[in-house]
């Protein structure tokens, strides 16, 4: 006797389809889930390295700030012609300066964004030296023990421990032959090989503008060193980005210019408050805003407390809508995550 077959009803097809589908949803809501919350961590996580990055890159400058050699107390003397466009990158006031809530109108020579602040230092960089083994006054020449490291139209400081002297080498270096005493040879002239040159070819401070100038002699065993000055602000880059740059003198064909290097995107905002020593040794601090503090007060400046706000590139990550940044309520509705970084940072040579 033949057994009879039977198959699923419709019912019942329906309900496998009905589990299935729920099945399938929950998969596809926990997968979705699960790619959001990858995407929040990677966020994150590049957001941290981001702020990272961008805190050690100031700090390695801002706690050199001041370094001019073994003769750092004093202001040094600057023969450097400061013609408008570089400054204040050419003025020897500014081993530490700074703005707070810039206008973005403000020429940086970048679309820069508005209610921020930028801090600019100075120091000299032993990394590269010139140790004077003679100094011909009278021709502007000067004879390094060792090969000359630096390039026509560079931005050097010498010091002799008694003072202090910037001024942009006029010469090229003939490397060709590292052994022949032209390879030795730095000279600050006055005239226009390098840009914008030497207002004169003394080296004495204070300085004469004059051809000659107030001559000095350094010394055997003079230090002279490249000089680097840094300024740190927030400007969109090409991409309308919001992005904190590094801007640098450099030098091409003996011309003075300023670089501007890209550091981190996604800086939105950045607030700088500077440790004021009120007492001479360290030990109270007032932290303000440097339009607060008198340019007469700029010598005790220890510290600078960095706090940067910076964005996630991804947008649609989050529900955050507003956070508290410089006692400052902002408010947002793109859906990207942002996080408020902050740092102290000693400025070493003013301890």
């Amino acid at each position: 006797m033949m057994r009879r077959q039977a198959g699923i009803s419709l019912v019942e097809l329906m309900i496998a389809m009905v589990i299935g589908l729920i099945i399938i949803g929950a998969a596809i809501g926990a997968f979705l889930s699960s790619r959001q919350s990858y995407s929040v961590q990677s966020e994150l996580i590049r957001l941290q390295d981001n702020a990272r990055f961008a805190i050690d890159t100031m700090q390695q400058s801002l706690r050199q700030t001041g370094f001019l050699g073994c003769n750092g107390a004093v202001t040094p003397g600057n023969t450097v012609i400061n013609d408008g466009s570089l400054s204040p990158f050419l003025s020897e006031q500014t081993i530490l300066s700074g703005g707070n809530n810039i206008a973005a109108a403000t020429s940086f020579g970048l679309p820069l964004i508005a209610n921020q602040d930028w801090v600019m230092v100075s120091y000299a960089d032993v990394s590269e030296q010139c140790v004077v083994d003679s100094h011909d006054v009278t021709n502007a020449q000067v004879s390094c023990q060792a090969t000359n490291p630096f390039v026509q139209g560079q931005l050097l400081l010498a010091t002799d421990c008694k003072q202090s002297i910037i001024f942009q080498q006029s010469n090229a270096v003939n490397t060709s032959n590292p052994a022949a005493a032209t390879a030795r040879l730095l000279e600050h002239k006055n005239d226009t090989a390098a840009k914008p040159g030497n207002c004169t070819q003394g080296l004495g401070n204070p300085v004469s503008c004059t051809v000659a100038g107030n001559r000095y002699e350094l010394a055997r065993g003079s230090i002279i060193m490249a000089l680097q000055r840094s300024r740190f602000v927030v400007a969109n880059n090409d991409f309308n980005i919001p992005t904190l740059y590094q801007q640098e003198l450099t030098t091409n064909a003996g011309e003075l210019s300023v670089n501007n290097i890209e550091l981190v995107e996604g800086v939105e905002r950045m607030q700088l408050l500077f440790g004021l020593d009120l007492n001479g040794d360290g030990s109270q601090l007032a932290y303000l805003p440097i339009n607060q503090i008198d340019t007469a007060d700029y010598d005790d400046i220890v510290g600078v407390r960095v706090s940067l706000l910076l964005r996630s590139e991804q947008a649609n990550l989050g529900d955050q809508t507003s956070l508290t940044f410089a006692n400052e309520t902002l408010s947002f509705n793109d859906g990207r995550l942002r996080r408020v970084y902050t740092a102290h940072i000693a400025l070493r040579n003013r301890l």
